[in-house]
């Protein structure tokens, strides 16, 4: 297994369509944006996303080649947001996930953020695990999941200067 995670570029639109679509489909429940949605999507749209010219940003892990994992960053209202996370269930317990919110976190930096955010569903142990070994930190702020508003998200918090971990190290 070779694992390489990189921001997309104009070539990646293809993998970038792939791996979001899968992971649209194999896990509805834990994003806002439905499969319908982004499957609806043109040739166009994916390659303006893949190649930076549209927010959000996205980084693909990719196991020899073929992707595997996806994560994106975008800014909003609220700051810079971490959205997309995911890994396919073949490579997931590998590390993958720590690396694409690193990925995430030092492409904040430059921008001048100070924090990231997200949110993710409480019931979703192994991802709140992971984003608090990652140094972020539940707030008390919850809204519902776009696409299914039964699913109620819970906010979580990294701050660069006081939540990230002491020996956390940002990685380009």
């Amino acid at each position: 297994m070779h694992i390489h995670i990189q921001q997309t570029t104009d070539v990646d639109w293809l993998d970038l369509k792939t791996i979001r679509l899968f992971s649209l489909a194999e896990s509805p429940d834990a994003f806002g944006l439905t499969h319908e949605v982004a499957f609806a999507y043109t040739d166009a749209q994916w390659q303006d996303r893949a190649g930076n010219r549209t927010p959000p940003m996205y980084f693909v892990a990719r196991d020899e080649g073929n992707p595997v994992g996806l994560i994106g960053g975008v800014k909003a209202n609220t700051g810079f947001n971490l959205i997309a996370m995911w890994v396919a269930p073949s490579h997931r317990g590998l590390g993958i996930g720590s690396v694409l919110v690193e990925k995430v976190l030092a492409a904040a930096v430059p921008r001048g953020e100070s924090e990231v955010c997200l949110f993710v569903s409480p019931l979703n142990k192994a991802a709140c695990a992971l984003y608090e070994r990652m140094g972020f930190c539940f707030t008390p702020h919850f809204e519902a999941l776009e696409s299914d508003p039964k699913i109620m998200l819970q906010r979580m918090l990294a701050r660069f200067d006081t939540c990230l971990p002491a020996d956390f190290i940002l990685t380009s």
